[in-house]
């Protein structure tokens, strides 16, 4: 009797340690799967944005945390997860292990561009649009309002033509930056800083865009939009 109740003991000694160990050993595999740092960027296309943000992954995020972003002639709505700007950021959110991208979502402020005399409208079945511009000081940044008031057009390019009739003077353009309804920028293909040409011109069927001029030295241009009827 005295054999047989020590080894029960000694197996019981040695059954439970080991139970003890394998659970130990699968919480801390789960632990170390939830571990790591998160690091999150925020894309304000070409407006101003909140610094990076890097925090322990599984924390909790707020919108109280990091500023709104901001774009001259828009307005701010909210951050979204993807480029499309369909899925919006709801707050609180937790923070993913990597890296992660909050992109901005903009509307256009139209009183911005009407207040400065800064809209250009397609209308009456004309595909070219211009605007006499004169720049007055050595560095300009103009923007203005490309309004497509009958939704007819697709957006086909932009020509900048500067005024060369007054010798040693007149503006250089070092480059056109267009950005969309939602705020985000178009892609350039064209490397000629006068002239913007997007992408692919048949997706752009907004009913409005903002064309950021960018140049220097005193003098007057013209702006000319092209652009095709849509098809009915």
């Amino acid at each position: 009797m005295f054999k047989k109740s020590f080894k029960l003991i000694l197996m019981g000694l040695f059954i439970i340690p080991t139970m003890l160990l394998c659970a130990c050993t699968v919480d801390l595999t789960s632990c170390s799967r939830e571990a790591g740092t998160s690091e999150i960027t925020f894309e304000a296309w070409g407006g101003i944005g909140p610094s990076p943000i890097t925090c322990t992954s599984g924390l909790e995020i707020k919108q109280s945390h990091f500023t709104a972003a901001s774009k001259y002639g828009y307005n701010f709505l909210y951050w979204c997860y993807n480029k499309d700007l369909t899925a919006r950021v709801t707050f609180p959110t937790m923070a993913k292990r990597g890296k992660q991208t909050f992109y901005a979502k903009y509307e256009i402020d139209s009183e911005v561009f009407t207040n400065n005399s800064r809209v250009i409208n397609w209308y009456n079945d004309q595909p070219t649009i211009t605007m006499d511009l004169t720049a007055t000081t050595s560095y300009t940044s103009e923007s203005i309002l490309i309004d497509d008031m009958d939704l007819m057009y697709n957006l086909l390019d932009i020509t900048i033509i500067p005024d060369t009739s007054i010798p040693g003077q007149g503006f250089s353009t070092t480059s056109l930056v267009l950005s969309d309804e939602m705020g985000r920028i178009v892609e350039d293909v064209n490397s000629d800083p006068n002239v913007f040409e997007p992408a692919v011109s048949s997706s752009l069927s907004y009913n409005k865009y903002v064309l950021n001029i960018i140049g220097s030295g005193a003098g007057s241009f013209t702006i000319y939009v092209n652009g095709e009827l849509m098809a009915q």
